[in-house]
């Protein structure tokens, strides 16, 4: 990782989401300068601060989300509850980023929905990415996107008319406590969001978007 600047220049004024160049500083801390865009509510580590490619993918080896642990699944469960609510019978769908243990797509399998999963580094499909589903989901995903605005229209593709693209990401907090918040210790999160930067991601689609939990967002693609 590059080392910190002692101030910010104009090195992230370009917001990676929504590409308006009127960002503005938001944080200093050890790992980075951190800015937010004032159009679309997103707070983003400027990009010289990254973990390189390979260091980015030694850190996700680490990971350790195995498809029979219970407190994981409980986690998952904040997402998956209010989303299995909405699903018709039968409904099919594929979970994006699931690291090397599938276990949403397991776990929503064993509930009677057809659920595939993909993940650009541990499960490598490609041809999954070609169809439309009636859900997709992300969870502890959309924090690491090096090109957000490219993978949230790839996210929304994937979604049929009338199906839901179900997202979980731990909201960003106050700039106050920013500096003393356990997320942006992870040096693969390099984006952070508030539900104004979800709100305005569903205006710029026309799609419905609600929050069941604290962390998780549902956005609805209305039909045809």
């Amino acid at each position: 990782m590059a080392s910190n600047a002692s101030s910010h220049t104009t090195e992230g004024n370009t917001c990676p989401l929504c590409h308006q160049p009127n960002s503005q500083p938001f944080a200093q801390l050890p790992q980075g300068n951190y800015w937010l865009c004032k159009h679309c509510h997103y707070t983003y580590l400027a990009p010289q601060y990254w973990l390189t490619a390979s260091e980015e993918a030694k850190h996700y080896q680490l990971h350790d989300n195995r498809i029979d642990d219970p407190h994981y699944l409980k986690f998952l469960s904040r997402l998956s509850e209010p989303l299995v609510k909405r699903l018709p019978a039968n409904a099919k769908g594929i979970d994006i980023g699931c690291g090397p243990g599938p276990a949403l797509a397991h776990s929503l399998t064993q509930q009677g929905f057809t659920c595939a999963y993909y993940d650009p580094l541990f499960f490598p499909n490609a041809i999954l990415l070609n169809s439309q589903y009636d859900f997709v989901t992300a969870t502890e995903v959309v924090e690491h996107l090096r090109d957000p605005a490219t993978t949230w229209q790839q996210l929304r593709s994937l979604v049929k008319p009338g199906g839901l693209l179900a997202i979980m990401t731990s909201w960003r907090v106050a700039k106050a406590d920013f500096p003393q918040w356990h997320y942006p210790r992870d040096p693969t999160h390099i984006g952070f969001y508030q539900p104004d930067t979800f709100k305005w991601l569903a205006e710029q689609w026309g799609w419905q978007i609600s929050f069941p939990v604290n962390n998780v967002c549902i956005f609805e693609h209305p039909l045809l």
